[in-house]
């Protein structure tokens, strides 16, 4: 079975023959963060937060200038992501939002399905629970 790099680098070889206008490398490293860890007296000391592409496609600007546009990355034989490059640095701060929107749905749910029980108990103690299930519904 072949090696996700050496996939890679035969992918990103034939996609650089084909852009044309854009550069296209393997495993290339791109920088979505930089934090501030210190103040010094001159400059501030940051500390660079970055991920290795398996595949990036990025526009040349000038001598020392370049713009990433598209990030791919392999995630099993038959499946690629191709993801816009400036996505790619959002999914890092959703992730916690997801996690926070599951519990927060989760803990809703629990309270309205708490008081709907209730009710049944109080309110329709003569009547199947079914109908319960159903008016909480």
């Amino acid at each position: 079975m072949m090696k996700e790099t050496d996939w890679a680098k035969i992918i990103a070889t034939k996609l650089e023959n084909e852009l044309k206008g854009f550069s296209v490398e393997a495993g290339k490293w791109l920088n979505y963060a930089n934090e501030i860890v210190e103040y010094g007296k001159d400059s501030p000391k940051y500390n660079e937060m970055s991920y290795q592409t398996d595949i990036l496609i990025y526009e040349v600007l000038g001598a020392n200038s370049w713009k990433p546009r598209v990030v791919i990355e392999k995630k099993s034989i038959a499946f690629l992501h191709v993801i816009p490059s400036h996505i790619v640095k959002k999914q890092h701060h959703t992730k916690m939002n997801k996690i926070a929107i599951t519990v927060g749905l989760l803990v809703c749910s629990n309270f309205f399905m708490t008081f709907a029980w209730y009710a049944h108990l109080k309110e329709l103690n003569n009547k199947p629970w079914l109908i319960a299930a159903f008016i909480s519904w």
